[in-house]
């Protein structure tokens, strides 16, 4: 829903590049501030989460939700890319980042399946860390986003987010063995 929110703000800030560059920076950080905690507090509660709610058997799967967390990195910088390009009247940029992404999406899980479902996570990861840095590549040269302002952005929410899933770690350890199953 923000994301097509997005296309109707940044519409009508085509005209202003500085404030469209702002909402830029401003939407990307409330995107990463309000996913990557529940991201990454939901990957650090599910080793007890997914057995609790599934059963037993589903226990290996826990560590697909444990990464979901890095796959917000990118997602954080990707969300809104595209109402920026249409803003900027670079739509067909949209077509060639696609295709991009289609390839790198290509490679990325025919290599990380070599190795299993967790290979194609980290396949899916490492896909949206390398469209994340095009899409920022392209964002500075067509729109003038400032990458490193962005990048700055992120900290926040990455590090409260790296502090949570510690804390909850840190939890579990110290309950480990006085708490039933």
């Amino acid at each position: 829903p923000i994301v097509n929110v997005a296309l109707t703000t940044f519409g009508r800030l085509q005209q202003d590049l500085p404030a469209l560059q702002r909402a830029y920076l401003r939407l990307t950080q409330f995107m990463a501030t309000g996913s990557m905690p529940l991201f990454f507090g939901l990957g650090a509660v599910a080793d007890v989460l997914v057995p609790l709610v599934f059963g037993e058997r589903w226990e290996g799967s826990a560590v697909v939700l444990q990464l979901l967390g890095f796959i917000v990195l990118g997602s954080s910088i990707n969300y809104f890319f595209p109402p920026v390009m249409i803003a900027v009247g670079k739509s067909r940029r949209l077509l060639t980042q696609s295709l991009f992404q289609l390839v790198v999406t290509i490679v990325f899980i025919f290599i990380g399946g070599q190795f299993g479902l967790v290979g194609v996570m980290v396949g899916f990861i490492a896909r949206g860390l390398v469209v994340a840095a095009y899409n920022l590549l392209v964002l500075r040269k067509e729109a003038g986003v400032d990458v490193g302002q962005v990048l700055r952005s992120l900290i926040p929410p990455i590090v409260s987010s790296a502090i949570l899933y510690g804390a909850v770690e840190a939890m579990k350890f110290q309950l480990r063995g006085h708490v039933p199953d």
